[in-house]
């Protein structure tokens, strides 16, 4: 779905809408439990009380970081879409516009003969001889700083 447009327009809407808002409003009840517990204990020395403080401080930081990933990233991702496909995520892609996305990619032959390119481009390449060309410039006598003793 990733690579239809209705997939993009649903990623989209969900951070727009539900990830926004549940985000914020869901997300609250894991910060409200744990204080409802410290609440309900008599006090601080009772089993389960160190356990809801420390949940209390994680998930009131797992609420506000949730929250506002979504509140600067649904901006940034709507300006995305609607750069690259012409979209928001109220506007619903029609069915011809599915169609002429598919249509306007490329063959399946073109790109396997693309991937096998860049297979045997990877195939000439010997990482590890040049990690090793590398590292022995990086240590050859001239470049060692003054003072430096052999070992």
């Amino acid at each position: 779905m990733a690579d239809m447009k209705m997939g993009h327009w649903l990623f989209n809407m969900w951070v727009s809408y539900p990830g926004l808002y549940g985000s914020w409003i869901f997300y609250f009840f894991t910060f409200l439990w744990p204080i409802v517990q410290m609440a309900l204990l008599s006090g601080s020395n009772q089993p389960g009380y160190t356990n809801a403080a420390v949940q209390c401080v994680m998930m009131l930081l797992t609420w506000l970081y949730t929250g506002i990933v979504h509140v600067f990233g649904y901006e940034k991702l709507n300006r995305k879409y609607l750069r690259e496909y012409g979209f928001t995520p109220n506007e619903l892609p029609t069915i011809a516009e599915e169609n002429q996305a598919a249509e306007e990619e490329a063959p399946v032959e073109e790109v396997i003969a693309e991937v096998e390119d860049a297979a045997e481009e990877l195939e000439d390449e010997d990482p590890v001889e040049e990690a090793a060309d590398a590292a022995d410039d990086a240590f050859a006598e001239d470049e060692r700083p003054a003072g430096d003793a052999d070992f």
